[in-house]
């Protein structure tokens, strides 16, 4: 098998490529300019590579940067947003980082980052593969929780309105997103807005 070939299949299974993981491959960096030149592959944005038919659609952003960014989880609206909740669409990127873990810069994308306890960063996360890639982003009762818990940077109608969405589908549960809230030591502040609704 050929460098381009190994380097097409790691790219079908798993979409989008950081350099670091093509250098894994053994592929010198002389070997992907010349690709990039010939347009065997594509480069997404800084340090970040996939096949030229890749159809990142409406999740690019989110593919990207959890591609280019280790530990991060999609949160807050982006993740509403995911979830098909909310019918908001975020003109900014919500991300959370472990506290300590340095925030990626973009000048193409506007990001939010948030940090939090390596306890709380590592609660509710879900993975999702998409096309292009793979990404990791909150449930949906942590996204409800952390809308209540963020209100400040988000609004607290952001928080009511996704509820009142949620409930009468039965999406979720007001016990499962107490237990959440609970473990993210939000219940006492969160019960009475819970009893409201």
């Amino acid at each position: 098998m050929t460098a381009l070939e190994s380097l097409r299949r790691k790219m079908n299974e798993n979409g989008t490529l950081r350099s670091l993981e093509i250098k894994a491959l053994g592929i010198h960096t002389e070997q992907l300019r010349r690709w990039l030149s010939d347009g065997k592959i594509q480069r997404v944005s800084r340090g970040l590579y996939h096949l030229p038919q890749t159809d990142l659609g409406e999740h690019r952003s989110l593919i990207e940067i959890c591609t280019a960014t280790p530990n991060a989880v999609v949160c807050l609206l982006s993740a509403l947003r995911f979830h098909g909740v909310t019918t908001q669409n975020p003109s900014a990127t919500w991300i959370a980082l472990p506290k300590g873990q340095r925030s990626p810069r973009r000048n193409d994308l506007d990001l939010r980052v948030i940090h939090l306890s390596s306890e709380h960063h590592s609660t509710e996360i879900e993975t999702h593969k998409l096309d292009g890639g793979t990404i990791s982003v909150y449930s949906l009762e942590r996204t409800l929780v952390d809308c209540f818990r963020f209100r400040n940077a988000v609004g607290l109608d952001v928080f009511l309105d996704a509820m009142k969405e949620c409930l009468p589908t039965r999406r979720v549960s007001m016990d499962r997103i107490y237990t959440v809230a609970t473990s993210l030591r939000a219940a006492s502040s969160i019960r009475p807005y819970l009893e409201a609704l």
